[in-house]
């Protein structure tokens, strides 16, 4: 490629999904979009116990943790599941939807990046 030419990247709007049964039924994990992403990360940050410093030293609770993501995101046709339901759920399951989830929405990616430039700050 020569110095006038430009990589153009593209993109699309449309939110990644992914499907999956559970006990028969087709459910779908949607991307969030930014509206619940912020939703979802305000309920984390306000979990997060932090030191003298401002720096995050560990979670005031898990309860709910899993489901508080599920809930903006995880579909039985084409309602939410409730989170009330989802509690009810094995915690084995919960934890790989909520996995799915979180790398669908790209939420691992931000929580490494934030922990690499922390880790640059000290």
């Amino acid at each position: 490629m020569d110095a006038q030419e430009t990589q153009i990247e593209e993109y699309t709007l449309e939110l990644k999904e992914h499907q999956l049964k559970i006990n028969g039924r087709l459910h779908t994990i949607r991307e969030l979009d930014g509206t619940d992403r912020a939703k979802y990360l305000n309920s984390v940050s306000s979990r997060v116990k932090v030191n003298n410093q401002g720096k995050p030293v560990g979670m005031t609770t898990f309860e709910g943790l899993e489901t508080s993501l599920l809930k903006l995101c995880l579909y039985d046709g084409d309602e939410l599941v409730p989170e009330k339901v989802m509690s009810k759920w094995p915690a084995s399951l919960l934890g790989k939807f909520f996995d799915i989830a979180s790398d669908l929405s790209g939420l691992n990616e931000a929580a490494k990046k934030r922990m690499q430039e922390e880790s640059k700050n000290d």
